[in-house]
């Protein structure tokens, strides 16, 4: 009875152990969600820029071509040159703006990784902890049953040999009569 209730307490105590290693686990799914949700976002960011960098070369191109053909347009030409220069120098400094938030998500979903690769260890610990212990509650299981199978045949063999001497005592009685 007492390795019985030993064993229901650390029961207990793993059970609380794979209460914390949940919650932890949640909260790194947690993490990791928003971690996947800022990437996202970064990604949408990173897709806008490429497009607007897309476009901006299109420009490009157009207004090169625009040159060559027309040197009489070469000052306008010029200026709107400059115009996507600085269009394009701003949409480089916003993919540099945007590699460095993709970085620092990457670090982030690194993090959480690590996290969560900590907490399925843990988790693992925790269900090999429970398997050992049902094993024991199993085998605790069983040893009551066989003592409950031995008391209830010695049991029986007493009530037997009870009902046997009270018939002796009986046959005793009525050949003293």
């Amino acid at each position: 009875m007492v390795q019985l209730t030993a064993l229901v307490e650390q029961l207990a105590a793993a059970v609380e152990q794979l209460t914390a290693v949940m919650e932890q686990l949640a909260a790194a799914v947690e993490q990791l969600t928003a971690v996947m949700e800022q990437l996202a976002a970064v990604m949408e960011q990173l897709a806008a820029a490429v497009e607007q960098l897309t476009a901006l070369v299109e420009q490009l191109t157009a207004l090169v071509e625009q040159l060559a053909a027309v040197m009489e347009q070469l000052a306008a030409a010029v200026e709107q040159l400059t115009a996507v220069m600085e269009q394009l120098a701003a949409a480089v400094e916003q993919l540099t703006a945007l590699v460095e938030q993709l970085a620092a998500a990457v670090e982030q979903l690194a993090a959480v990784m690590e996290q969560l690769a900590a907490a399925v260890e843990q988790l693992a610990a925790v269900a090999a902890l429970v398997e050992r212990n049902k094993i024991q509650v199993v085998t605790t299981q069983e040893v009551d049953k066989t003592l409950v199978e031995v008391v209830s045949e010695r049991y029986g063999n007493l009530v037997a040999r009870h009902a046997r001497t009270s018939e002796v005592v009986k046959l005793a009685a009525c050949k003293m009569i």
